[in-house]
């Protein structure tokens, strides 16, 4: 009896794990650290910051840190200015940057905003708040994450 208990326990941790990410090779998404306004990206369970694009005093990039290593990735596609678009609930918005032998791009659906003027832009916003899928692609490792995605200050 204890020994299926413990099988059942270990199964489940397995499950758990499997539920916020779906692997194809292997690298390690590690927290980044993040400060001020911008975007910042959260595995939903562990709250970790595992991406951050600040809207302060950089060039959009996206900072993540893989297998021990902080990259900075620009924008791929310079896409309209998160100020600029419909961010109403359910709205989707997918981003993407690229680097070095790396490649992320985060799918996401708005869950809300708040302040929105009546041009639908987030001047008199503070924060919006997302939930999605974060891809990452290193070399021909992919691994897919779901998270949830605050941006504001």
């Amino acid at each position: 009896m204890i020994k299926y208990v413990f099988c059942l326990f270990i199964a489940l941790m397995i499950a758990a794990h499997a539920a916020d990410a779906k692997e194809v090779g292997s690298f390690s998404l590690g927290e980044v650290a993040a400060d001020g306004c911008g975007t910042y990206v959260h595995l939903p369970k562990t709250k970790q910051v595992v991406g951050f694009v600040s809207i302060e005093n950089d060039d959009g990039s996206l900072y993540i840190n893989l297998d021990g290593v902080n990259l900075k990735l620009p924008p791929e596609i310079h896409e309209t200015p998160m100020g600029e678009r419909d961010l109403s609930e359910g709205k989707r918005v997918s981003l993407r940057y690229a680097g070095d032998k790396v490649a992320v791009r985060l799918d996401m659906k708005s869950l809300g905003l708040c302040g929105l003027n009546p041009e639908k832009k987030l001047d008199s916003c503070e924060l919006v708040d997302f939930r999605g899928t974060m891809v990452v692609k290193k070399d021909k490792a992919t691994t897919s994450y779901k998270v949830i995605v605050h941006s504001g200050c």
